[in-house]
């Protein structure tokens, strides 16, 4: 029994260490089947990227063209082909997606500088140039020292026309003060002031309703060129205006702007300008 006993108890070891090693075979056995696939594998994916290198560079996992064999030694440079082993290697950057969202944040941040801008640049020709009447010629509609606001917008759109209170530099001389006068004749009206009368074409103007005790320039009539207008204060008997041959016609380029406020004063309270 003795005998039977270690006779089993051997076969036993011995089919336990002959399974081991089949077991151990065949794991070895799949490994290597499996580092066969993959390598056949990055075969497969392997672009081939050139780049000169000198000579004598060589590293262990780099790969050279027989072809230009002759060239290399020529020349002493050595072609290098380094291979993706990795998989999705690449040696160009993939184009990122435009993100919408963004795109459409950085316009909106865009439109609202530009908007901010417009909106100051409009505010300041608007609100930006102020000046003081200087003297009585414009009584009863503006007083002396009154501090009064200028648009200087609109006749970068449109040109002055009769009624209108501008603000100009004589001839534009700019060491001059402002001089604040009403617009009574456009270009290509006749003008004529006859016995302290003002008449535009013929017909007695309506922006001026006092006597002109000096009719000036305008004594005999005369015919406005383009871009020139004929301008006189409220106040004919105080002004200095187109009716002076130092002033005379006013040029569209001299007018500054529209007076379009004024502030108020011991005669007249603030408010716009008739």
């Amino acid at each position: 029994m003795v005998v039977l006993s270690f006779f089993l108890c051997y076969n036993v070891q011995q089919a336990q260490q002959k399974n081991k090693r089949r077991e151990a075979a065949f794991v070895f056995l799949c490994l290597l089947q499996r580092a066969n696939l993959l390598r056949s594998r990055r075969r497969s994916a392997e672009a081939r990227v050139c780049e000169y290198a000198p000579e004598g560079g060589r590293g262990e996992e780099q790969s050279y063209c027989e072809a230009e064999e002759g060239a290399r030694k020529r020349w002493g440079w050595t072609r290098r082909f380094y291979m993706a082993k990795e998989k999705g290697l690449s040696f160009y950057k993939k184009r990122k997606k435009i993100n919408s969202a963004l795109v459409r944040e950085i316009f909106n941040w865009l439109f609202g500088i530009l908007a901010a801008v417009f909106i100051a640049v409009v505010l300041n020709l608007f609100f930006g140039m102020t000046t003081n009447v200087v003297g009585s010629s414009m009584e009863p509609a503006l007083y002396n020292g009154q501090k009064i606001w200028v648009d200087r917008f609109r006749y970068i759109l449109s040109s002055p026309k009769k009624g209108d209170v501008v603000v100009f530099l004589p001839k534009g001389n700019e060491n001059a003060h402002y001089y604040v006068k009403r617009v009574v004749a456009d270009p290509g009206d006749k003008v004529l002031i006859r016995d302290g009368v003002l008449y535009v074409n013929g017909v007695e103007s309506s922006w001026v309703t006092e006597k002109f005790s000096d009719p000036g320039i305008a004594e005999n009539e005369f015919v406005l060129q383009s871009g020139e207008f004929f301008c006189v204060g409220d106040n004919p008997g105080q002004s200095e205006d187109s009716r002076s041959a130092n002033i005379g016609p006013v040029k569209e380029s001299d007018i500054v702007g529209k007076a379009w406020f004024h502030s108020s004063s011991e005669e007249d309270g603030m408010g716009l300008i008739k």
